[in-house]
């Protein structure tokens, strides 16, 4: 469903809701056992403990976002006994974006951007009945000052329905117009605060000249016929917790973060055998420099599937050892360069 808004160059917003049964739920908990399996053999250890390449200097920590922080979000919507399992950032035109077609990231180049949509995506037993509750959400700046409010959305629900999602987006018709900076959203469902999250948009220079994204992204991957949806990291230990129990951000606090995940999502016509494919990952410092190199071979899509995630994890087992700065991480499939993506670490 979309909503008209003010046309022009002028800065309005769209929405959007889709919900589905439980059986198109995403991914196989197999993929998810990567992380635990390769993340020792190919990082640097000492003592049973990941330490950082030499090289990688301690950055000073971007200036905190003087906005709420996620611990503040309950996650759950106690309405529909349901849990608020990602909120997600695209981009796309004022018409929108089909699901299928949605590349989700954190950091926008404000020449490539238009409108910023939020996507929340949440799970909950089947409903016996149609369901209706009101969202709103509230766009915050660097300095704490609200951007823009929306307040006139509702959640709608179809009984029978486990999972859905629902999308709205702020912007301009054309490119360039996004002022330089994070960004905060947060998303209130009958006046609770139910979640949050952050992207930022850069004019490119010194942010993004610290990793190669001229290098061409395509989210097609041929070999598997698949196309790469989303790229998002999530923190957790040495081992990856089901995807019904992570939660994905863009920022870290230094003194509570362990291990940071990339997951990739896959989608694809059902596969008519198991396949194998190869995995790169190179994460990058805050200086540029490479901070780590993941290179592996033993993920795959089994038969059947039409989605799948598959994750790896870099960090250590106690917090506090991450230096500040923002992060970046290149994803290749195949030896494809298929997508990216940034995250923080700070106070």
């Amino acid at each position: 469903m979309a909503e008209p808004g003010r046309r022009g160059n002028a800065l309005t917003d769209q929405l959007e809701t889709q919900g589905v049964t439980m059986r198109h739920h995403h991914s196989r908990e197999a993929t998810l056992l990567l992380a635990a399996l390769l993340l020792p053999t190919l990082s640097l250890a000492q003592g049973g403990k990941t330490i950082p390449p030499a090289g990688v200097m301690p950055m000073a920590a971007p200036a905190p976002m003087p906005m709420v922080q996620p611990a503040t979000a309950s996650f759950m919507v106690p309405a529909i006994n349901g849990r608020v399992t990602s909120v997600r950032f695209y981009e796309a035109p004022f018409q929108g974006t089909p699901a299928a077609q949605r590349v989700y990231y954190s950091t926008f180049q404000r020449a490539l951007t238009r409108y910023v949509y939020w996507q929340v995506d949440l799970s909950f037993p089947s409903l016996p009945a149609p369901v209706t509750l009101p969202i709103d959400a509230v766009w915050y700046r660097q300095d704490g000052s609200v951007f823009a409010r929306q307040s006139d959305d509702t959640l709608s629900f179809q009984a029978g329905w486990s999972t859905a999602f629902h999308v709205r987006g702020r912007g301009w018709n054309d490119f360039g117009n996004w002022p330089v900076g994070p960004y905060w959203v947060d998303l209130f469902v009958l006046g609770d605060r139910v979640a949050n999250g952050a992207f930022s948009v850069a004019d490119g220079g010194a942010g993004f000249a610290a990793a190669p994204p001229a290098r061409p992204v395509n989210t097609f991957v041929p070999t598997l016929n698949a196309r790469v949806t989303s790229v998002k990291f999530f923190e957790a230990g040495g081992q990856a917790p089901r995807i019904a129990d992570r939660t994905y951000r863009s920022y870290y606090p230094v003194s509570t973060t362990r291990y940071i995940y990339w997951e990739m999502h896959l989608a694809f016509p059902p596969a008519y055998q198991r396949q194998n494919f190869a995995v790169e990952a190179i994460w990058y410092a805050p200086d540029g420099s490479v901070f780590a190199h993941q290179s592996g071979a033993s993920f795959y899509v089994d038969q059947g599937w039409t989605t799948s995630d598959h994750d790896w994890g870099r960090g250590w087992d106690q917090p506090g050892q991450w230096p500040q700065g923002s992060y970046y991480v290149e994803l290749l499939v195949n030896g494809t360069r298929v997508g990216y993506d940034r995250f923080t670490i700070g106070q």
